[in-house]
């Protein structure tokens, strides 16, 4: 499997992702999160 490189802007998206999320399932946020990473 090939290795993806997280740029700066990817990580600080994927954070506003799972914070807008988080607002009505902080459980929910961290899985769809796991699901976009893995």
């Amino acid at each position: 499997m090939a290795e993806i490189i997280w740029s700066e802007e990817a990580i600080l998206d994927l954070e506003d992702i799972h914070d807008y999320i988080a607002r009505h399932s902080s459980l929910y946020a961290q899985y769809q999160i796991e699901r976009i990473i893995l």
